[in-house]
């Protein structure tokens, strides 16, 4: 991720969703949260549907694997990025 240039940032957020499903898939949920956030933030920043989609597949996977506490940091995530800035 490191050597990626700073240009290529949602293609570096695309790479963090992957690696969030597998670390998901291995029941690193800590650390399958950190980097589904981090994607987040870059994806909605660049204005990414695709990007904000994939975020969202993975969140519903965080439910179905029965942790919900992690989709729901993600569902608080994206209500914080649609409240209006003063």
């Amino acid at each position: 991720m490191r050597l990626l240039p700073a240009t290529c940032d949602r293609r570096g957020a695309k790479i963090q969703i992957g690696l969030a499903r597998a670390r998901l898939a291995s029941r690193d949920t800590d650390e399958a949260l950190r980097l589904t956030s981090s994607a987040l933030d870059t994806f909605a920043q660049r204005g990414s549907v695709a990007g904000l989609r994939s975020v969202r597949n993975v969140r519903d996977s965080f439910a179905r694997e029965g942790v919900a506490a992690a989709a729901a940091t993600l569902d608080e995530q994206v209500r914080s990025l649609q409240r209006p800035t003063e």
